[in-house]
């Protein structure tokens, strides 16, 4: 028995689903279903039930979760303490989500900082986002920036503080754009549904495998159009998303900030009849006591309000 096993274990509990917690750890779904085996094999006993498509727990595996999941991150949490031991207690590692830009507000709360603190040393990573979720939960990263998908928050071991609220954006490759449309900054239901009719809507890979219509439902309620307008295609990485809207594969969305606005091939949109709106804002561990994470934290959520106040 591992403790990568337990991780996997306890993932899956929660989840009971392995498509989702296969992509969650980067593994295969073979290898995910062979360790979970290898766990039941050594205790002598069934944790999950596999019906068809779905999983549960057996009443063994959820007294197993029960009892393992505090144990297991009382481990990862010494773990994290022990990888950083020799951490510069001056250093702050931040992860930026790889598609987005970095917060304004977080931007002016690091010069701040750093004015009253020479010492300090901000050192920024850019990832994918279920990477930094995991290297924030392990201590690879002190904060990250990005877009919150409440699914992917383990409220028990990580925190979001909110730094700004953004509109969607529609975007599509440049050169699709129709004549009339140059002009426009913004999309309303008759665009929208124009270009949904001619090219299929791309998701990344962030979305939920136990109800694959779900984003197309959600989506089309936010925007007010019927769901059978909307034509799928899923893409496996948020970064392959652009580059197959460039290549008129498809139509996607984006916040604001996302950098697919400084792609010279692609055309934005402000989605201005949609209710569904992009939360951005910094990711923290719970339990971080670090006074320079704290403050850093406090200092980017006063600059927000500050700028919430100019521009009222």
């Amino acid at each position: 028995m591992t403790l990568q096993q337990i991780g996997y274990f306890i993932k899956l509990a929660e989840e009971l689903n392995f498509t989702a917690v296969a992509r969650i750890f980067y593994i295969t779904q073979p290898t995910l279903s062979r360790q979970i085996l290898n766990l039941e094999e050594e205790l002598n006993i069934p944790l999950f039930i596999r019906e068809h498509k779905t999983v549960r727990l057996t009443d063994a595996g959820d007294y197993f979760y029960q009892k393992m999941k505090p144990l297991y991150n009382q481990m990862m949490e010494e773990i994290r303490l022990t990888r950083n031991f020799d951490r510069n207690n001056n250093t702050i590692v931040i992860g930026v989500q790889e598609e987005q830009s970095i917060s304004e507000s977080l931007l002016e709360a690091i010069g701040n900082i750093h004015r009253k603190h020479s010492e300090l040393r901000i050192d920024v990573v850019r990832a994918e986002y279920l990477n930094l979720i995991e290297g924030l939960e392990h201590g690879r990263y002190d904060l990250v920036n990005a877009i919150c998908f409440p699914v992917y928050l383990n409220r028990e071991i990580l925190e979001f503080e909110e730094l700004a609220e953004e509109e969607p954006y529609l975007i599509i490759a440049r050169s699709l754009v129709f004549p009339e449309d140059l002009e426009k900054e913004e999309a309303d239901k008759d665009l929208l549904i124009k270009y949904l009719k001619q090219y299929p809507l791309i998701l990344s890979a962030i979305y939920d495998d136990r109800d694959p219509e779900l984003p197309k439902r959600i989506f089309a309620e936010n925007n007010g159009i019927r769901s059978e307008d909307i034509k799928i295609l899923n893409s496996d990485r948020l970064l392959s998303v652009p580059i197959q809207v460039a290549a008129q594969m498809g139509i996607s969305i984006c916040n604001e900030t996302n950098l697919h606005a400084i792609n010279k091939n692609i055309k934005m949109f402000r989605l201005s009849q949609s209710k569904d709106h992009y939360k951005k804002g910094l990711f923290c561990r719970a339990n971080s006591s670090r006074p320079f994470v704290r403050e850093l934290i406090r200092e980017a959520l006063k600059v927000r309000q500050k700028t919430i106040k100019e521009k009222s």
